[in-house]
């Protein structure tokens, strides 16, 4: 295949309840530019005293991370409030609690919480609707056409900036950590245990607006 341009269009963004589906998500907002999406892959050097004590000998995998962060300048407020509601954003996406509650507040049990094993992370979707477009794959996806998004199935909210405040018109700024969600779907000779950082599974989202 032939090089050639790509553009993903308006990229919709929707946050979701941890274990949920695509269509239980809830529309975040727009970006006022692209969000920024960086990938990491970490490794752990390994010496070994023939290799010197500088330059290791070889590196070892240790898995990937992603740290995706946008400012947004149009966004929906009751799902903003719900993802703010840390460590409850889950259980307020879900409607399991209201939105609101204890917003800014650390009861006692909620310092220390383990977020994966309470099932309190989200789920953050970004939709790439130009997948669609023939130029692009016509939703076909990965390897020939374009990413239809990107899912991080176990992601939480690490900063948010709700400013600038005053006449000026509010920009949004939210920067979220995404790690490996364990999952035995991947089971293999040497394991069970395996971990999905983000996948392209974001047929069925609601409508962005």
């Amino acid at each position: 295949m032939a090089g050639q341009l790509w553009v993903t269009g308006q990229c919709g963004i929707f946050v979701g309840p941890a274990g949920s589906s695509p269509g239980q998500a809830s529309f975040l907002g727009f970006a006022k530019t692209a969000p920024q999406i960086p990938l990491k892959l970490n490794f752990q050097k390994v010496h070994a005293d023939p290799a010197g004590r500088i330059v290791q000998l070889d590196d070892s995998y240790m898995g990937q991370m992603a740290f995706p962060t946008m400012t947004l300048t149009y966004w929906n407020q009751a799902a903003y409030i719900a993802l703010t509601n840390s460590p409850r954003a889950s259980l307020a996406l879900a409607g399991s609690i209201a939105a609101n509650t204890l917003r800014g507040t650390d009861v006692p049990g909620d310092r220390g919480s383990l977020m994966i094993t309470e099932a309190l992370h989200i789920i953050l979707y970004i939709q790439f609707p130009f997948a669609a477009k023939a130029a692009y794959g016509g939703n076909f996806g990965p390897p020939l056409g374009m990413e239809l998004g990107y899912r991080f199935p176990c992601t939480k909210l690490v900063d948010h900036d709700p400013g600038p405040e005053g006449t000026a018109d509010r920009e949004l700024t939210l920067g979220f950590e995404c790690i490996g969600l364990p999952t035995t779907s991947y089971a293999n000779s040497y394991g069970a245990l395996g971990f999905v950082t983000y996948d392209g599974n974001v047929t069925g989202l609601p409508a962005a607006a």
